[in-house]
């Protein structure tokens, strides 16, 4: 069974295609509603609240990796972790990692399975990019998160976007594991990647 392993990101090869995204009315403060993008066929805008604008500023006390706890990585992964890991690349952007710990508590599962949580900056080609993802029926649309929330679905679920605001994105993925040894479904893969995004939006 192979291993899935992906890097960090918009380097997805999509069309940069621009639509208008049809979203759904969101008047409940339930889980956000994941379906396929060609079932956003609703001329409604989501109802998004705007009256506290997200700081994500990474040298806050937490930081990135304040996004999320260990015990709620280690709950939707199954498996215990280390403890998150932040660091950061092209001087812009904020990551931080959760790798599981060894030995695997079985020697079928892998042994480097690993979280990610990343608040990258938001540049007019990002949203383009980001705008093709959610126009592609493929791809996985999560309404009532964010500005615009979608799953990168070309090969397996992930990562999942989630567009904070005008000038920047979360990202949220899973590497390095197997199905359905590690993951029983794709199904699974995007709760996970659902649960973590929405905790971290939470907390921006």
């Amino acid at each position: 069974m192979a291993k899935h392993s992906r890097g960090h990101l918009l380097a997805v090869s999509v069309a940069l295609s621009l639509a208008l995204i049809a979203c759904s009315d969101s008047d409940s403060d339930s889980a956000p509603d994941v379906v396929r993008a060609d079932q956003t066929d609703s001329t409604d805008d989501v109802q998004v609240d705007e009256t506290d604008a997200p700081s994500t500023d990474p040298n806050a006390p937490d930081g990135v990796c304040g996004l999320l706890t260990k015990e709620e990585v280690e709950s939707e992964l199954g498996r215990t972790v280390e403890d998150g890991v932040e660091d950061s690349f092209d001087e812009e952007v904020a990551r931080c990692t959760w790798v599981v710990t060894m030995p695997p508590p079985s020697p079928e599962l892998s042994d480097d399975l690993k979280a990610t949580v990343l608040i990258v900056p938001l540049t007019d080609i990002d949203r383009a990019e980001l705008d093709g993802l959610v126009a592609n029926p493929e791809n996985i649309v999560v309404e009532g998160l964010g500005e615009l929330a979608v799953i990168n679905n070309n090969i397996l679920p992930g990562p999942m976007y989630v567009v904070l605001n005008d000038e920047e994105y979360l990202e949220v993925d899973l590497a390095n594991f197997q199905t359905p040894i590690d993951f029983p479904s794709e199904e699974r893969i995007v709760e996970i990647l659902t649960e973590f995004s929405t905790l971290a939006v939470s907390r921006l």
